[in-house]
């Protein structure tokens, strides 16, 4: 299914991301000039993002299997969703428009602006996977289900090589993304991943099962901290 979120960008993360979280602030020209982009981003960004509901088939320690016999080997995906009926497979981007202006900053030698645009785009297309998850989760409660963490290839123990199994799980179907001979995505501001669907007695919560707590990587900077 194929449908179309229309991204925000929330100062905060933005924030986080360019350095100026905590007690560091940003200058007043890296402000006007996230001001100035923020005007023109409707403009650059092309939201689209598909996803397939898959019933999941086996779980064990160290790997998950989809019907059609898709695996993904991770064990902290695996410990995740454990006791899940389904998986939600996503790929979602917000269109090449923004990297060709990207481009153009990056020739015509605007770092600062390149910096700045690059990160509004990352917070972009993160908004839509995070509004997309919600809103699944919102469905769900209803009928006493609920959805866990995401994950993305790449990230935790996740091989960055099972990208291409986990677009198999398209069928084939025309995408507006491709990907690179390493299994990277273009357009670059795309992500991809999936999440569980199990139902949950009330008591739990889904920072109980947030593999970042067993993590010793504390700088990782795609790291879950408890709400």
């Amino acid at each position: 299914m194929v449908i179309t979120i229309e991204p925000r960008i929330e100062r905060d993360k933005l924030l986080r991301l360019l350095g100026g979280g905590g007690t560091q602030k940003l200058s007043m020209a890296t402000r006007k000039k996230m001001s100035r982009w923020e005007e023109e981003m409707s403009a650059l960004v092309e939201p689209w993002l598909s996803y397939e509901v898959v019933r999941l088939v086996e779980v064990t320690e160290t790997e998950i299997i989809l019907e059609d016999d898709i695996g993904f080997r991770s064990r902290k995906i695996a410990r995740t969703l454990k006791g899940c009926s389904h998986a939600v497979v996503f790929a979602a981007t917000i269109g090449s428009e923004i990297e060709k202006r990207l481009e153009v900053l990056q020739q015509e030698n605007r770092l600062s602006d390149l910096y700045v645009l690059d990160a509004m785009g990352s917070v972009a297309v993160e908004d839509v996977v995070d509004r997309f998850q919600q809103s699944m989760s919102e469905r769900l409660r209803p009928g006493g289900r609920d959805v866990t963490l995401r994950f993305s290839p790449g990230y935790c123990d996740w091989n960055i090589r099972e990208q291409a199994s986990l677009f198999r799980v398209f069928g084939g179907k025309a995408l507006p993304i491709s990907l690179t001979e390493n299994c990277l995505m273009q357009p670059r501001k795309s992500v991809s991943g999936l999440f569980g669907i199990r139902t949950f007695t009330g008591t739990e919560r889904v920072w109980d099962e947030n593999p970042c707590r067993h993590c010793s990587k504390l700088d990782c900077i795609a790291r879950r901290h408890e709400a």
